[in-house]
């Protein structure tokens, strides 16, 4: 059984960060356990021939595990995240103030969606109290893919400072 790795801490957000990486879909855990009742959720996934109902299921396992922020990134991003919001909204869990929050990075770098997961993905007024994890969870990428997650999560500050020393002004602090 796969088990969620902690990396590292993000202070702007003040969540605990931690990894889950997997080979396949059928290693995500049944459960996960985080230090709080709420997390944000990095889905780094090349899910673009992966059926609707299994990308159902996995936001399903998600949404009921606590997540309420969902960065997607990798082949067929758009397409989970469409999925995500629908299972959200069928699930009554989009019903103000209580809102998923979702946002998909098709085309770009894993760099943006990691600066996304690491500093916007701030959770809806509603599911703000109690979310104090994040989770990185790549499913069935390179070793270099889930390499490159852990270590911006080890140390989210060094990895940050690198980004705003090396993009001309793109990110703001």
């Amino acid at each position: 059984m796969s088990k969620a790795i902690k990396q590292g801490y993000e202070p702007a957000t003040e969540r605990e960060l931690f990894t889950l990486e997997l080979s396949s879909l059928d290693q995500l855990p049944d459960a996960l356990r985080l230090p709080s009742p709420r997390f944000a959720c990095l889905l780094a996934w090349d899910a673009a021939r992966i059926a609707d109902a299994a990308i159902a299921q996995v936001a399903d396992r998600l949404l009921d595990a606590g997540a309420v922020h969902f960065t997607c990134w990798g082949a067929g991003c758009q397409r989970v995240h469409d999925i995500i919001d629908r299972r959200a909204t069928e699930s009554g869990r989009n019903e103000a103030p209580h809102v998923i929050m979702t946002s998909w990075h098709a085309d770009e770098p894993l760099a943006e969606a990691l600066w996304d997961f690491l500093h916007a993905s701030l959770p809806v007024e509603g599911y703000v109290e109690g979310c104090r994890s994040g989770l990185a969870i790549s499913i069935g990428l390179p070793a270099s893919t889930s390499g490159e997650i852990a270590q911006a999560l080890t140390d989210s500050k060094g990895w940050t400072q690198r980004v705003l020393e090396s993009d001309d002004g793109k990110h703001a602090a």
